[in-house]
């Protein structure tokens, strides 16, 4: 299964930022609206009715129809037409026509109050010329045929009274939009403009605002990557949803007339937007085979993004098609990854995935309500239930990041004990009927001159040593062989005493630290509970090594196992000592037992948490 280290997480993140910006020099900004268009929009009142479009159409009905009301034009004019016909249409309009056939659309210019009117339309899917008589007043750039553009048309006064002519050519569809053609002054568009945007706009600037001061928070907040990272890439991710929200305005065309730009930009940061929700996925997750899952996704589309910006260079695939296929890529990958979170959790019983799981049903939910809305013809242009689901997932998840982010370590509290108490603690803490039993099987080794009894009592002496260190400072932070020594030793005394227990070390990760006497009473646990009651006979092994997520330790036993809802009971041995780990450590624990077959205990400690333990402990 393909697995991503966090630094190649990043590297690959930066990458595709960075191929972006490569993308913005080369072919983005040298297409920059001159400065004068951006000023251009000036236009608000409707002009589209009236307008003579010749075109050929794929209509076939409509060709009969018009064939028809001119039969009185002689055979060799119908041989010319062919589909061609001309008609008056009120725009918007939709033509059915021939692939790369060309719309020629006329009509007389009203008389103009103003030195220079600005007129605007939307033109999707063709390039567009527009001419007043001979004169070619504005040309698209050939780069935008298969992009949705609102042209910007700037009229002299002197045009007035005067035919204009708008040609539609390089059409690479059968179906073109022609929106409504409208002139005016700047301050109406800019005004109409804010009104049809005003949900998705303030959506997309209340993301980036938030996002913003998620990020200065990840910057103040004192603590470890660990508990830091989820603010940080949800705090990215939410201000890349925001400015997606602004881009799917007019507003941004509006201000810079820069087409090209905006398509670019929704092409790429769709992309990266996706590659975050992946990796806020991630920082939940600490199973490997549902890892391997998310990376193999990552990486999946940070190809895809790598192969449409190529494609998109040699124009075989332009950026709205690009934006097109990142929406429901995005789609699919919260659908998908919910799914698998689901599995996660309740399968698994991995509960630390349970917050992103519901903010992904938020966004599920959501996009339900808006496919049902479309379909109903009552969506909107805004999408008004996906901006809210996203809002709604960006809040949930920011909430917990900060929550994890500023988490501190609650001071530990000073228990008091009378004397009777601290006595039974430290008789227990001896275990004194081992100790007793091991001197009573040494006296007989040494009695049949054994050659085990030297090792018997080098065990001996571990064991009792561990302990006594154990009752001066437990918790303080060892390593994890000096703990396993303990482990060993115990082991070691028992396996002397019932020659039907077995045990097995498995120790592939050794450098890292754990608290004293934290795993030793869990390993005897098993021994006293586990093997005990399955008629002192069975197999115990400690396992280490390391995960993605820290290093895990696992005691496993095939003994008699127990009841789950033991565990709910804090005073049993085991609660008691995976409560302390959660709590002192951050350590994730999981015990899964079923009676009759035996226990598996697996703890976790935080890779980058280990290392700062002892400041934990001072």
């Amino acid at each position: 299964m393909l697995r991503l280290k966090e630094q190649q997480l990043h590297m690959l993140i930066w990458m595709m930022v960075a191929a972006s910006v490569l993308f913005f020099v080369l072919w983005g900004a040298k297409r920059v609206a001159p400065l004068d268009e951006k000023s251009a929009w000036k236009g608000m009142q409707d002009y589209s009715g009236g307008w003579i479009c010749t075109y050929e159409t794929t209509n076939d009905e409509k060709l009969k129809a018009y064939q028809k009301q001119h039969a009185s034009d002689t055979a060799k004019e119908d041989s010319k037409k062919g589909s061609t016909i001309v008609e008056v249409v009120t725009l918007p309009y939709t033509f059915q026509v021939e692939r790369d056939s060309t719309i020629v659309m006329t009509n007389k210019l009203p008389e103009m109050d103003l030195d220079t009117l600005y007129a605007t339309m939307k033109i999707e899917n063709a390039n567009i010329r527009v001419l007043v008589e001979e004169d070619i007043i504005y040309s698209s750039n050939a780069k935008e045929e298969m992009l949705p553009v609102r042209h910007i048309v700037p009229l002299l006064a002197e045009y007035e009274d005067r035919m204009i002519t708008i040609e539609l050519s390089n059409l690479q569809t059968n179906t073109i939009q022609v929106g409504a053609f409208q002139s005016g002054n700047y301050n109406q568009l800019w005004v109409t403009t804010l009104k049809a945007s005003m949900i998705t706009l303030a959506t997309g600037l209340i993301l980036i605002c938030a996002g913003l001061c998620m990020l200065v928070a990840w910057i103040v907040v004192q603590n470890t990557w660990q508990q830091k990272r989820l603010l940080l890439y949800s705090s990215v991710e939410g201000l890349l949803l925001g400015v997606m929200c602004l881009l799917d305005t007019e507003v941004v065309p509006l201000l810079t007339g820069w087409n090209y730009g905006v398509y670019m930009l929704k092409s790429c940061v769709v992309l990266l937007a996706i590659i975050l929700h992946l990796t806020i996925i991630r920082c939940f997750i600490y199973k490997k085979k549902v890892l391997g899952i998310i990376d193999t996704g990552v990486l999946c589309v940070g190809i895809l993004y790598i192969s449409v910006m190529v494609l998109q260079m040699f124009s075989l695939v332009q950026f709205d098609t690009i934006y097109t296929i990142g929406i429901v890529l995005y789609g699919l990958v919260i659908v998908l990854f919910t799914i698998v979170l689901a599995i996660t959790v309740f399968d698994y019983q991995r509960r630390e995935g349970m917050p992103v799981f519901i903010a992904n049903v938020f966004l599920i939910v959501a996009i339900l309500a808006q496919i049902i809305m479309e379909v109903t013809g009552r969506g909107g242009s805004d999408r008004i239930y996906v901006r809210i689901g996203f809002l709604l997932y960006m809040i949930y998840i920011w909430v917990f990041g900060l929550r994890q982010a500023t988490f501190v370590q609650p001071v530990k509290e000073e228990a008091t004990y009378d004397e009777s108490d601290i006595r039974a603690q430290v008789v227990e803490q001896m275990n004194p009927n081992l100790i007793f039993a091991s001197f009573q099987t040494l006296q007989s080794l040494i009695k049949n001159g054994s050659p085990k009894s030297v090792k018997m009592i080098y065990y001996i002496s571990v064991y009792f040593k561990n302990n006594l260190q154990a009752l001066e400072s437990e918790n303080s932070i060892i390593s994890f062989a000096d703990e396993m020594e303990h482990i060993i030793a115990y082991l070691q005394l028992q396996r002397t005493r019932n020659h039907n227990l077995n045990f097995a070390i498995e120790c592939k990760a050794k450098d890292f630290n754990v608290p004293r006497h934290s795993l030793e009473p869990l390993v005897e646990n098993a021994v006293k509970h586990g093997i005990a009651n399955n008629d002192n006979q069975g197999n115990v092994a400690v396992r280490s090594y390391m995960r993605a997520d820290g290093y895990a330790v696992q005691i496993v036993d095939d003994g008699a196992g127990f009841d789950m809802s033991i565990l709910k009971k804090k005073n049993t041995t085991v609660a008691k000592k995976l409560a302390l780990l959660e709590k002192t450590c951050q350590a994730r624990t999981e015990v899964i037992s079923r009676e009759g077959k035996g226990t598996v205990i697996t703890i976790v400690f935080p890779m980058l948490e280990n290392d700062l333990m002892d400041e934990m402990f001072e």
